[in-house]
This record gives C-alpha cells, structure tokens and sequence, in this order.
C-alpha cells in the first residue's frame, strides 16, 4: 500500500462516518468532508440518498488525493511517516494552518502556501530530524487546539478528541523509527 493510502486509512480512524452535530464548526461531515466548506463535493448528492453506497469510497478517496495529499505535495516528501501526518492533521486544522505550522518549525517565510521552498527546507530537515519535526508539529498542534476552546469555549467537547489524535499519532510515529 502507497503512503496516501496508507494515510487514508489512519485517516479513516478519526474522521470516519457520518456525522451533524451543531458544535461542531463543519457543520454536516461524512468521513470529515465537510458540507459546509466543500459544498460542491460529488458525494453529498449521493449521501443525500443513502450513506451507505458503495461509491462512497472511491469518490472520498479521490477527493483526499485531490483536495489535500496532492495540494501539500505530500507525494514529494522523501519521509513517507511525515507526509502521512501532515496529511491527517491537513485535514482535521486545514491545509493553511499547517503549512504554517511548518513553516514556522522550518524557520522559511511563513505564507501558508506549500511551494517548493518549504518542501524543500522540509525534506532536508527530517533528513536527520524527522523525530524533532513531528514533536514540534504535534505541539503546534496542540496550541492551535487549546486557542481553538480559549476562544470558543463550546469547542471543549472536541477536545480530549482532538489530544486523542495527537497523542496516537505521536505513538504511531514513535514505532516506525
């Protein structure tokens, strides 16, 4: 298995099903796609029907690849394990956000824009740095996390979900090294 689909799957762990709960600031998500921020997204005509059609997969996959894994460039990071945790972290704070996460750990022009430039600085770096790049990323993480409920206080019920994924992604990560 390829590392997005790899990726995919440990996705799949956290933003799995369907779900419409008023808190949460996506509104409606089927496999943490969300309607409110990707409206125009194929599957939802679908799963206005049923939740369960098997094409469902595929066009969630497709729309992983597209939206996020090939947008980051995570094909062209040389450490599988790190493209695989910018990807599922792309997802849950945003594309922008953690670009700029990694930007700043890079210390390149922080532009939220993943170009060549912070490919670059970020391949050299986990060159001999992987472990020291994913501590950080994992701690900018959880300070974006914690201003997320400092700011909006009904968002701390996400919470202990949120450090869940840090925390396991941070484990999983350990393993592999």
């Amino acid at each position: 298995m390829d590392a997005f689909h790899e990726g995919l799957e440990e996705l799949l762990k956290y933003e799995g099903g369907y779900s419409k709960d008023p808190r949460d600031s996506g509104g409606e998500t089927f496999k943490g796609i969300s309607r409110r921020y990707f409206p125009k997204w194929e599957g939802w005509s679908i799963i206005d029907v049923n939740h369960f059609d098997p094409r469902l997969d595929d066009l969630v996959a497709q729309f992983y690849k597209q939206q996020f894994w090939d947008k980051l460039l995570l094909d062209e990071v040389s450490n599988g394990e790190v493209a695989k945790i910018l990807f599922n972290f792309s997802v849950n704070i945003g594309k922008k956000q953690i670009t700029k996460k990694v930007q700043r750990i890079l210390h390149v022009t922080i532009d939220g824009s993943f170009g060549p430039q912070t490919l670059n600085a970020l391949n050299e770096f986990c060159t001999s740095n992987s472990n020291e790049f994913v501590y950080h990323l994992l701690l900018e993480v959880v300070e974006l996390y914690v201003q997320i409920v400092n700011k909006n206080r009904t968002q701390k019920v996400f919470l202990l979900g949120w450090l869940n994924r840090v925390i396991r992604t941070y484990y999983s990560f350990e393993r592999t090294v």
